[in-house]
């Protein structure tokens, strides 16, 4: 018996541990979002090494404005504010789970904070090419928005719908779990 209490406690130690490291990742992951726009903005141009899409390189002016790029760092940073959401409910979970709550209330609303996140974060990939090019096209006037819907886009919403039944299901055996106990 007293071997299984330690496998227990060594089990929940580990857990206890990766949901730690897991939620510093998470961390990190949600300001490189926020971050990423902003240092894209200050390299991306037609001569410059760095490039985000093919399309939307081929089509930038030789030189972007620093009205433009200021623009484009508000722009990348509104539409990376769904991944970064996405990112603190994951730490935000991840950290319950380091203090070994599993089926509680609080992890049920950031399964469906994450769900949401997915959604606006994958409406904000298929919206951003168009944003992004009309900005860059400004000063030429010859703005083509580009809106498109990949299957990686497709593949979040499909994720946000799993996550969001799995939120779901939580709420359901909990409830469930709670009617049991009073009728005991």
């Amino acid at each position: 018996m007293s071997n299984v209490l330690a496998l227990t406690q060594v089990d929940e130690t580990r857990l206890a541990k990766t949901s730690r490291r897991l939620a510093v990742c998470f961390t990190f992951f949600g300001v490189a979002a926020l971050v990423a726009p902003v240092v894209a903005a200050l390299l991306v141009g037609r001569n410059s090494n760095f490039t985000i899409d093919e399309y939307w390189v081929k089509n930038l002016p030789a030189e972007i404005s620093a009205l433009q790029r200021v623009a484009l760092m508000i722009a990348g940073v509104v539409l990376a504010l769904p991944s970064a959401f996405a990112c603190k409910a994951v730490r935000d979970l991840f950290r319950l789970y380091a203090r070994g709550e599993f089926f509680a209330t609080e992890n049920i609303n950031c399964l469906r904070r994450i769900a949401r996140a997915l959604l606006w974060t994958a409406a904000s990939v298929m919206l951003g090419g168009g944003v992004m090019s009309a900005i860059a096209a400004l000063p030429k006037h010859e703005i083509n928005i580009m809106l498109g819907v990949r299957g990686t886009d497709l593949i979040l919403f499909a994720v946000a719908g799993v996550v969001y039944a799995i939120a779901h299901v939580m709420e359901l055996a909990r409830d469930a779990e709670e009617e049991r106990s009073q009728f005991v």
